[in-house]
């Protein structure tokens, strides 16, 4: 029998566009299973409950760079075009020794937080258009 393998948190990848965002602190991944209810007489009043789908929501809390030369990150301006655009943008969640899931998304919201003695801090938060699909891995 194998060990588990805990994973430490910079070990979990979340790529929006085939780049990283700069300065991330954390991810959250939800995944809340839509649910179908009916109650027909054949039930006898019992509820009948069916899954019939998924919402899946990302968000991402970074450190504000303002400006870089690394081709690979997201700076905050790019972050901030994205939240503008209507546009769905290619999402990668994966964990080093995990497997990988891809996607296309909305950029539903994007907030900064600052304060006169902190760090600047950014919030992007994406869902799921259609499935987050397994691509590879485990």
């Amino acid at each position: 029998m194998t060990t588990p393998t805990t994973i430490l948190g910079y070990n979990i990848v979340l790529t929006i566009a085939d780049k990283t965002v700069v300065g991330t602190t954390s991810n959250t991944l939800d995944i809340k299973k839509k649910i179908k209810e009916s109650i027909t007489k054949d039930d006898k009043g019992n509820a009948q409950r069916v899954p019939v789908g998924e919402d899946v929501t990302i968000s991402v809390d970074n450190l504000i760079n303002v400006s870089g030369t690394v081709a690979e990150k997201l700076y905050r301006d790019d972050v901030i075009d994205l939240a503008l655009a209507d546009d769905l943008v290619a999402v990668s969640y994966s964990a080093v020794g995990g497997s990988t899931y891809t996607g296309s998304a909305t950029v539903d919201g994007y907030s900064e937080t600052s304060n006169a003695e902190g760090d600047a801090t950014a919030s992007l938060n994406l869902t799921i258009s259609g499935k987050l699909a397994k691509t590879t891995g485990a």
